[in-house]
């Protein structure tokens, strides 16, 4: 494992530290991860409307609403791309 140099910074009151990480790669299956959650992060910023098909399989129209019958064709289709890898 590589580890970066890294020089201690000091904060004074009122100074505000962000910290922005790529994120993790989930507790679960993402195909099982509910849609409404899905559009959930959708509205919060946290995912786009492409990924949310991609890694989700979740359709989610202009309106944000998830389109349920549409959902099932995509995840049936990830699920069997990955089986079959």
């Amino acid at each position: 494992m590589t580890t970066l140099p890294v020089a201690p910074v000091m904060l004074n009151r009122g100074d505000m530290f962000r910290r922005v990480t790529a994120g993790g790669d989930g507790n679960d299956d993402p195909l099982v991860r509910c849609p409404t959650m899905v559009r959930d992060d959708l509205v919060d910023g946290t995912v786009t409307v492409a990924h949310a098909k991609a890694a989700y399989g979740v359709i989610i129209a202009p309106d944000h609403q998830v389109n349920d019958a549409a959902t099932a064709r995509p995840r049936i289709a990830i699920r069997e791309e990955a089986n079959a890898a």
